[in-house]
Order: C-alpha cells, then sequence, then structure tokens
C-alpha cells in the first residue's frame, strides 16, 4: 500500500497476513445423568464429545471433569460451554444432577 499526498508518494509498506478465524468448539453434548444413590453423594453424565483441547466451564460453577469427559457434580442444574482458541461455544442443554436420597 502506498500513501499520496502533495505530489509525494510513500514507500510501499510491509505485507500484512490476516490468519483465518479459530475454529468455535462444538457445543457440548451431555449423556444422561447418573443420580445420587443412598452411599454416592454426588451425581454424574459424561460430555460425549469432549475434547482434551477445550476448556470446559460449567454453570454454575462446581461440578469437575476428568480427562476422559466425565463430569462429577453435586446436586443442582447445570450447563456447560466449551472454549477454545478465543473461542466459546453455545452452551449445551441443562442437565439436573437430584439431592442424594435420605438414608
Amino acid at each position: 500500500m502506498t500513501a499520496s499526498a502533495n505530489g509525494c508518494t510513500s514507500a510501499a509498506s510491509s505485507s500484512v497476513t490476516v490468519n483465518a478465524q479459530p475454529a468455535t468448539p462444538a457445543q457440548p453434548t451431555l449423556s444422561t445423568v447418573t443420580q445420587p444413590t443412598c452411599s454416592t453423594a454426588t451425581g454424574s453424565f459424561t460430555i460425549t464429545n469432549y475434547s482434551a483441547s477445550n476448556t470446559y466451564t460449567f454453570s454454575p460453577a462446581g461440578p469437575t471433569v476428568s480427562g476422559t469427559g466425565v463430569v462429577t457434580a453435586s446436586a443442582g442444574t447445570y450447563s456447560v460451554t466449551a472454549s477454545a482458541n478465543g473461542c466459546t461455544s453455545v452452551a449445551s442443554s441443562s442437565v439436573t444432577v437430584n439431592a442424594q436420597p435420605a438414608t
């Protein structure tokens, strides 16, 4: 690119490369919840399209996700987003983990 003003022309500028937009991670899909039991206080479900290259954020915060996509959570209703390379997916459908039954 050059610029001109008052009869003078600038030297050509250097090249600029614009990279393609990074891919947005897929919307997390969640399995059916394994509900708490009398002997297990937490429930679990799986992010079926789990990718170790993504960071998973739960709303509300609290659940943990294993290196294989298994999520352990206390009672509550949760949704999940996946983030990678500065891009964030659409939130998953919500899942509900019931309270532990009375013993």
